[in-house]
């Protein structure tokens, strides 16, 4: 009964997230929950573990000539105190990187993270997360990859180029950021091993300072606010079989982004030191493309790989390959520290 009642807990959740509609045009992955920072500043810490290090890759659009490319990587660390003790606190650290376009439009970002936990439930593994990030940013293009319709002119049967007489007098611009955001942990029990069943519920706000980002002094362009919000389930079915569910939905300014998908994560060993799982699902970004995506667990590591089938309009121009995503997720565990034992004593 318990198992019936989380199971329609998360199809309820994922139904109030479908019936959501949502606009954005930021970062964005296609692994919805591999890059949880970028998510949701309330995800620092929330993980089985002391330490966790992610790295994320995405190539989109190659077939193209303006393809995107987007790099990530982040580190984020649950605090103990002098007594080798758990705290609600956690800190974490992200890089993010893309660029694209024939100019090489690029933004480089490198942020610092804060959470704090709050236990609901003292029986159970439920709280809410409190989280925040501060960002630094670069945003920079490369003109000389740029070209213009006066460059060209048709002489004695070939066409020639002329310099293109464009001045830039910024390539670019530096701006701070912040962002702030809440996760509910629902798990049904308080050791995984024995019921692995959990629910993430949270939103997360971006930009809230809303920087400028413009190349111009006289242009008014913001970077304007991302909300995100999503639901992560894991619903254990069977002592070797979990079932994997994800919806995302993204807004900024008039752009929107959805994401909904369902997978199965198979158990192969669980012996510790030893344990092996093998993960596929399907996603689908609404109006954009299909997302069949595998993934390799092994002790302390996760090695996902997804890619994206264009179905939108894009297609025509893409052969429907939209790119490859790739994530790798180490988790670092750390070993209690034995307590001195007194020795007993000996009889003669």
């Amino acid at each position: 009964m318990k198992q019936l009642y989380f199971l329609k807990t998360i199809l309820v959740s994922f139904s109030l997230l479908l019936l959501t509609g949502l606009h954005a045009q930021d970062l964005h992955y296609s692994q919805v929950g591999n890059s949880p920072m970028n998510l949701n500043p309330g995800l620092t810490g929330v993980f089985d573990g002391d330490h966790r290090l992610i790295a994320n890759f995405r190539n989109q659009w190659k077939a193209i000539p303006v393809p995107y490319l987007q790099l990530a990587g982040s580190w984020d660390w649950r605090i103990r105190d002098k007594k080798e003790q758990q705290t609600p606190w956690s800190v974490g650290a992200i890089f993010n990187y893309d660029r694209a376009g024939d100019a090489e439009l690029s933004l480089a970002q490198l942020g610092l993270n804060g959470s704090y936990a709050l236990r609901l439930n003292k029986a159970k593994r439920h709280f809410f997360t409190l989280g925040g990030n501060f960002n630094f940013g670069q945003r920079s293009f490369d003109p000389t990859g740029l070209q213009y319709g006066s460059q060209y002119q048709v002489k004695e049967g070939h066409i020639s180029t002329n310099p293109t007489g464009e001045t830039f007098g910024k390539t670019s611009r530096t701006f701070v950021d912040v962002g702030i955001g809440g996760n509910f942990r629902l798990q049904a029990h308080q050791d995984s091993a024995r019921h692995r069943s959990k629910l993430d519920l949270g939103m997360g706000a971006f930009h809230l300072n809303e920087p400028q980002r413009n190349f111009l002094d006289n242009v008014d362009d913001p970077l304007k606010r991302r909300i995100s919000v999503y639901g992560l389930g894991t619903l254990m079915l069977g002592a070797q079989f979990d079932l994997l569910l994800h919806a995302m939905g993204q807004f900024q300014g008039p752009h929107q982004e959805f994401v909904f998908g369902a997978g199965g994560l198979f158990h192969l060993n669980q012996k510790r030191t030893k344990e092996l799982a093998l993960q596929a699902g399907l996603g689908y970004r609404i109006d954009d493309a299909l997302i069949p995506w595998v993934a390799l667990h092994y002790q302390n590591w996760q090695f996902h790989v997804s890619y994206d089938v264009n179905t939108s309009a894009l297609r025509e121009a893409t052969n429907r390959r939209g790119g490859p995503e790739v994530s790798i997720i180490y988790i670092i565990k750390q070993v209690p520290i034995m307590k001195y034992c007194e020795l007993c004593p000996t009889y003669m």
